[in-house]
């Protein structure tokens, strides 16, 4: 059965209220993939490549590149929650603390209220 990106945000928000590093470390990498996954259409509709070299630095450059200010901004805070992601992934031997986890929660969340503004309403 198919995840929806916003099933995603929902698990990670119950993650970062956890009580263990391991929790706010699987918040984070959570939260993030959910913000990738629901920005993948604002790319398409922008020309993202999903072929070659890394998928989440072309999407980041796509939307950052669009020269809309609503996108621009999604792809700024995809890239910093990228960022935290990137910490929480491979980044082990350095401390993880709930603020990190919360702050990738808090702007995901911004990504897909933004993401919902910039996505074209269908023809009716």
């Amino acid at each position: 059965m198919p995840v929806e990106p916003k099933l995603l945000l929902e698990s990670a928000e119950d993650l970062a209220k956890g009580d263990s590093e391991l929790d706010w470390r699987s918040a984070a990498h959570r939260a993030y993939y959910a913000a990738h996954h629901r920005c993948i259409p604002l790319g398409r509709l922008s020309g993202f490549d999903e072929t070659g070299g890394s998928v989440h630095r072309n999407l980041i450059d796509t939307l950052t590149g669009t020269g809309d200010r609503t996108l621009m901004s999604i792809g700024y805070m995809l890239e910093q929650c990228r960022g935290l992601r990137v910490k929480a992934d491979y980044r082990i031997e350095l401390d993880f603390p709930q603020a990190d986890a919360d702050t990738v929660v808090r702007q995901c969340k911004r990504i897909f209220e933004k993401a919902e503004s910039a996505t074209p309403k269908p023809a009716e």
